[in-house]
């Protein structure tokens, strides 16, 4: 595959600029990714699966350290939109209530959930599963820890064993794709060459659909949500929306 964009270019749009507070990142979290030593079958494979990729990026997309709020859905007013802020530390808050996954099978994921994957460049794989659309800890940002991205979609574990997974990310497939349009169909086989070889993996199917939770969170969660310092730094307002006058 040819590298049509020059390496200045592609600096540009995965913000080069980013790479020293990237590494502080990567190195702190670094303890996520040790699921898989050098030696590991899996991450042969892995790194196999995306070698065109990685070559046709000269590496991998560097992860924003910052995003823009996004609209979200209310529970308390469903025709209320709601701007969650969020920050690189707010996967701590996943971390505590077990929602970020590095390096393990895809077979070891819970079935009939929806998961955000992300393949970084030097051969791990995490996942971040969705329970609602706020996606508080578990957005792809929350889960690369710094380290340069080849590939992140989301997916679905069905009870059958069957995964279907798309590309769907805005920090890196949108960028990626449109800056790149060619990689879209090399992403999809890249990623499924390496999932249907995972143990335990009945079918692999790639769909452009977006399939992501559309609900907002539970009462449950929201009130975790507000207890937790991780959300209510940048999110206090929100809880005062959504709750009322509900004792937390």
């Amino acid at each position: 595959m040819g590298v049509i964009f020059s390496l200045a270019s592609l600096l540009y749009f995965t913000g080069f600029c980013q790479m020293d507070s990237n590494w502080a990142i990567a190195q702190e979290f670094e303890p996520c990714f040790q699921g898989m030593d050098e030696a590991s079958p899996r991450k042969a494979a892995l790194l196999k699966a995306t070698q065109s990729i990685r070559e046709y990026l000269q590496g991998g997309m560097l992860p924003p350290t910052t995003k823009k709020p996004v609209n979200t859905f209310s529970r308390a007013n469903p025709a209320r939109k709601l701007k969650i802020v969020t920050q690189v530390k707010d996967r701590s808050y996943a971390f505590e209530n077990d929602r970020i996954f590095c390096d393990i099978g895809l077979s070891q994921l819970k079935k009939n959930e929806y998961y955000n994957y992300l393949i970084t460049a030097d051969g791990h794989i995490s996942y971040a599963i969705l329970k609602d659309d706020w996606e508080f800890g578990v957005k792809h940002y929350h889960i690369a820890f710094g380290k340069p991205v080849v590939a992140a979609g989301a997916l679905y574990f069905n009870s059958d064993d069957t995964v279907t997974y798309n590309l769907q990310s805005g920090t890196f497939s949108k960028i990626l794709l449109s800056t790149y349009p060619i990689l879209e169909s090399e992403l999809a086989t890249a990623v499924k060459e390496f999932f249907k070889k995972e143990p335990g993996i009945k079918t692999v199917q790639f769909t452009a659909s977006k399939f992501l939770p559309s609900n907002p969170p539970t009462l449950e969660e929201i009130l975790r949500l507000c207890q937790s310092p991780w959300f209510t730094e940048k999110n206090a307002d929100i809880c005062s929306l959504e709750l009322g006058n509900t004792k937390i």
